[in-house]
This record gives C-alpha cells, sequence and structure tokens, in this order.
C-alpha cells in the first residue's frame, strides 16, 4: 500500500455515462486527508450527499488561505471535505477554478496532504489558457504532497501535462481518435494497440496505464459502490 501522504496523479477519461466519476470516487473515497472537489457540472456534489459524506461549499469570493475555521473535530477525524462550484457563465470562472488549485497548494490537511478532484479537468487546465495555480500544481505538487484526481471526455482539449505528469492513465471508452492519439502518444504506448485495447472495452471496462511500470493493461468494471464498502485496495 503506498504512502497517501505522497503526492499522487490520476488522469481518467472517456465519455460520458463510461465510468469515469465512480472510479473517481473510489480513490478519492479512499484518501485520508483534506479533500477539494470542483465540481463544474454540479454532478459531484449530488453524488457526496447520496453518499452521506460532510462538506462545505466555497462560493466568491474566495478565501485567501486554507479556510481552517470550517474544520469540524468531531468530522472523519478532522479531515476537511470542500467543494467549489463555479459559475460557468461568469467571466471570472477560469480564474477561480485555478484559485481553488492554489488553495490545495496551501492546503492545511495532516502532513499538509491534500487531494483535489478536478471533475471535468478541461475546464481547470484548457489547452494553451492553463492558470497559474493549476501550471504550478502540475510541476511542482509533488513537493506540496497535493494529489490529483482529473477526469474528463476529451484529452486532446487539456494541457498536455494533466495526462505527461499522470502517475496512472485510465482510459474508457473514446470515440474520438484525435484524443486517443491525445494520450497514446503521451504515455508512450503504441497507437495502434492503444487503439485495439480501446476499441475492444465492453461497458464499464477500462485501460490502466502505470507509469511505474510503464504497462498498460485492460480492467474489469470497478465494483458498484454500496453503503459500507471499502475501496479496492488499488486505491489504497
Amino acid at each position: 500500500m503506498r504512502d497517501q501522504r505522497k503526492s499522487y496523479f490520476t488522469f481518467i477519461s472517456g465519455i460520458k455515462g463510461s465510468g469515469k466519476t465512480e472510479y473517481a470516487w473510489y480513490g478519492f473515497d479512499a484518501y485520508p486527508f483534506d479533500r477539494m472537489v470542483l465540481d463544474v457540472t454540479h454532478d459531484v456534489t449530488d453524488l457526496l450527499t447520496d453518499r452521506d459524506v460532510p462538506h462545505h461549499q466555497l462560493t466568491v469570493p474566495l478565501p485567501a488561505s486554507w479556510p481552517e475555521w470550517l474544520r469540524d473535530p468531531d468530522v472523519e477525524g478532522g479531515r476537511l471535505t470542500l467543494v467549489f462550484r463555479p459559475d460557468m457563465g461568469a467571466s471570472t470562472a477560469l480564474d477561480d477554478l485555478d484559485r481553488c488549485v492554489g488553495l490545495c497548494l496551501r492546503g492545511g490537511g495532516p502532513g499538509r496532504a491534500t487531494l483535489c478532484w478536478a471533475d471535468e479537468i478541461g475546464e481547470t487546465a484548457p489547452v494553451h489558457r492553463t492558470g497559474p495555480g493549476v501550471r504550478r500544481a502540475l510541476h511542482h505538487g509533488r513537493h506540496d504532497d497535493l494529489s490529483l484526481l482529473m477526469c474528463g471526455p476529451r484529452p486532446k482539449d487539456i494541457d498536455t501535462l494533466c495526462i505527461a505528469q499522470a502517475d496512472k492513465v485510465v482510459t474508457y471508452r473514446t470515440l474520438n481518435r484525435y484524443d486517443r492519439e491525445a494520450i497514446g502518444r503521451t504515455i508512450g504506448v503504441d497507437q495502434d494497440e492503444f487503439d485495439r485495447a480501446n476499441k475492444s472495452l465492453r461497458q464499464y471496462e477500462h485501460t490502466v496505464w502505470d507509469r511505474e511500470t510503464e504497462e498498460m493493461h485492460v480492467h474489469e468494471p470497478v465494483p458498484r459502490w454500496r453503503r459500507g464498502r471499502r475501496p479496492p485496495i488499488e486505491f489504497l
């Protein structure tokens, strides 16, 4: 089991309804320290509510530092779970998301370890428009014990570093060949092999590429969540 205080980046992609959120949930649920969710579509907030996860919603103007005053020592050992649901119609939406990532870099959890779940990562780290907070997280987050869960349907539209810096790249069924190429060429997997594996995936199956071994394998669907289920060992 790896030391969860240490930084770990996971990139998860695939078409809508393929299983990305359920995979991300297990990584999120297994994380024992402070957490933040960037919930662009507001879907994750509903998930947290349905699964009885105590959380606080951040609103603009955002705090200048990690909001220690929200911490309740009687809730999950003092772990703080924050959610930011941006107004994507606002002119400041991208900057607000970027500032939230900056807050995670300065998080105040045990050992300063923090997890940021960026749902719809293309809105937080769009190609050629990535903000300073996200750039620092991708380049130097490992020095701040920041872990990232990055989910999105269109890999070609995001900052390449989201894939290039990932310790684990999880890919569900991906119909657009340019999206498959964005992943394949970045992780260095033979493109024909990657395309064949992806096209052969059944519902909720996925490939996992691991940086440590530089190998890719097809995996069965993650177990369906139910109350009281412990995360599978690979997420711990």
